[in-house]
């Protein structure tokens, strides 16, 4: 059975929308962090709505994740690198 685009929850677009737009670079940081949040709000209404788009919402989670994960990782190596050839 097909779901119709009314039946897709809109915070878990949004969510979606919103960490990739952290991925690209158009909103760093804010993106990302918004598609965390949102996603999980979309988990829950979705749970109590019976909504689609929970694949969407997690896409969402983990793509927001995913961006701190390595935005940490990149700010570890730098610091690293920096302490060995800084000046």
């Amino acid at each position: 059975m097909r779901t119709r685009a009314a039946d897709l929850n809109v915070a878990a677009l949004a969510a979606f929308v919103l960490a990739v737009l952290g991925w690209v670079g158009v909103l760093p940081v804010v993106g990302p962090a918004l598609g965390i949040v949102l996603g999980e709000v979309a988990r829950r209404q979705i749970a109590r709505t019976g909504e689609a788009g929970s694949g969407i919402a997690r896409a969402a989670r983990i793509l927001g994740a995913a961006w701190f994960v390595l935005a940490a990782l990149a700010l570890l190596l730098f610091s690293l690198w920096h302490t060995q050839h800084g000046s």
